[in-house]
């Protein structure tokens, strides 16, 4: 701006002068100065590089805008490049992450699946066991059937092993102590009364009943004479049977009934099939079917049979032993595997 404004101002004074001249000589003159037209060149050519060089500057200043605009742009994308890996590579991640958690997922929900059937499994387990218990506990209480709750007991053992769980190791152990109980009891106690009762049962047919006849069996064999050949023989023989023609025997028997011998085979029978229940209440511990044969079988031996005899004597004095015998094991009882029962379904 100042070099404008001298210029102009040089300008200004080149025309006053060039006025002076053309006044002084009172006449117009077309001559212009050189001086003049120097200084004006010059201001022209100052002027046209001045121009030259603002639009050069102005030029250069706007490419080197546009070209730090450009490294900005450039700059941008190359960082909204690695913003983006960035953002993709996190994208994988998270899509990894997401599957992953997925599969962990499905994994856990099978886990759920698989451990919800075993506890469903296993509280059903529980409930049988406590079911056998209980049935195996009524049915030594009640039924007296030893073998029955050992049964029971076995199978309660069979179902704590299938589940593998180490805190039913306590019931387990109560259980098997148990099981040794009833298995002595009735190896040992049960099936050595079973063999008494079996040899007393065999020793029924050799009783004499009341009321038998006394045949040549009965008699000595000096009172038993060879055939007779002449008629003093004969007549001997027949006097000697005359003298068994009546027969008189002692007996402390209350009644004297008559039996025939069909009957006397229906009393064996009958005594055979007492015995055979007192077998089976044996096997059962039923004491009350127990001693009920063994009284009723002793009943009839004392009214139908000879009390007198020896083989009674023996048969009597067996059946009074058993009757002393307690079938129904009334001591066994299956406490610890109730007490640890107990336990268990209190914690």
């Amino acid at each position: 701006m100042e070099k404008n404004s001298m210029t102009s101002e040089f300008i200004q004074e080149e025309k006053k002068e060039a006025t002076l001249v053309t006044n002084t000589s009172g006449k117009e003159n077309s001559v212009v100065c050189p001086r003049s037209w120097l200084w004006l060149n010059i201001l022209l050519i100052v002027l046209v590089f001045l121009l030259v060089g603002s639009s050069i500057g102005f030029y250069y200043a706007k490419v080197q805008q546009m070209a730090q605009t450009i490294n900005q742009l450039q700059a941008q994308t190359v960082k909204a490049e690695q913003t983006r890996a960035i953002d993709n590579a996190i994208w994988s991640e998270l899509q990894k992450t997401v599957s992953d958690q997925g599969n962990q997922l499905q994994q856990q929900r099978q886990s759920l699946q698989r451990l919800s059937l075993f506890e469903q499994q296993r509280q059903w387990r529980l409930d049988e066991i406590r079911y056998l218990i209980n049935l195996a506990n009524i049915s030594l209480i009640f039924s007296r059937d030893a073998i029955a709750s050992h049964k029971l007991l076995e199978q309660v053992h069979s179902s704590i092993l299938a589940l593998h769980d180490a805190t039913l190791d306590v019931l387990d152990q109560a259980v098997q102590s148990d099981m040794k109980i009833l298995a002595e009891m009735t190896a040992a106690d049960a099936s050595q009364i079973f063999l008494r009762i079996s040899t007393l049962d065999q020793d029924i047919d050799g009783m004499p009943l009341l009321g038998s006849g006394f045949s040549e069996d009965n008699m000595s064999p000096e009172e038993i004479a060879p055939v007779p050949h002449t008629w003093r023989d004969r007549l001997k023989q027949t006097l000697r049977q005359l003298r068994y023609f009546v027969d008189v025997r002692k007996t402390s028997n209350t009644l004297f009934p008559l039996i025939a011998q069909e009957q006397g085979e229906y009393i064996n029978q009958y005594l055979h099939m007492q015995l055979g229940q007192a077998q089976w209440a044996v096997l059962h511990h039923d004491n009350f079917v127990y001693q009920t044969s063994l009284n009723q079988a002793n009943l009839w031996i004392n009214r139908y049979f000879v009390i007198l005899n020896p083989k009674t004597q023996d048969v009597l004095n067996a059946l009074n032993a058993l009757q002393k015998i307690n079938a129904s094991f009334s001591d066994v009882t299956l406490d610890k595997t109730i007490n640890a029962l107990s336990t268990l379904t209190n914690n």
